[in-house]
């Protein structure tokens, strides 16, 4: 590996990550999402980076915690004994169908750990996003459809990192972590 030119790179690659809010065109705009869902219900921030949205998330899976305890499987799953917070990052590019309408494609992750933080599970995949802003307002709904490829997470039963492909997958999980909520665009 030739390391001869570690600085410029990297300082190349700083100024074009500082950069790209500035391609971001005047028709983008921060906005702030409330979402609802089995696995995931809390808030995400939609921040448009380039010709693309980052969209961060802080969840808690309050359908989980709610199935669990009138199913009774409690001591039986510790993501559902004592759920701690669930992290989603959608990559999206935008598409403007209309003037009110836009759909958002991309990649996602979403992680869903413990209270003590002490395992953690996840799927990545792709996502979809319609959104619909309201006539003459800054208000909108939307939907995150999930489609997870890949299931990871930390520990399995060989107490090793792990990372599996299911081809029902995308049903299962894509059910669990998909969401519909509101959005206020600034």
């Amino acid at each position: 590996m030739n390391r001869k030119y570690p600085m410029p790179a990297f300082a190349a690659l700083i100024l074009i990550v500082c950069t790209l809010p500035v391609a971001a065109g005047p028709e983008r705009s921060v906005s702030i999402d409330a979402q609802f869902g089995i696995a995931d219900t809390g808030i995400i921030v939609d921040i448009p980076v380039g010709p693309v949205e980052l969209s961060p998330g802080l969840n808690y899976p309050a359908g989980l915690a709610l199935m669990g305890q009138v199913l009774g499987v409690y001591e039986h799953l510790p993501f559902i004994n004592e759920p701690g917070p669930v992290f989603t990052l959608d990559v999206t590019y935008p598409f403007d169908i209309g003037e009110r309408f836009t759909l958002k494609t991309g990649a996602s992750v979403w992680i869903m750990t413990d209270y003590l933080f002490t395992s953690m599970m996840g799927t990545a995949g792709f996502v979809i996003r319609p959104e619909y802003l309201f006539s003459g307002s800054n208000w909108g709904l939307f939907y995150n459809l999930r489609l997870p490829v890949v299931h990871y997470g930390y520990p399995s039963l060989s107490g090793n990192f792990f990372n599996e492909f299911d081809p029902m997958l995308p049903v299962v999980m894509g059910f669990l972590t998909s969401a519909f909520g509101v959005l206020y665009r600034f």
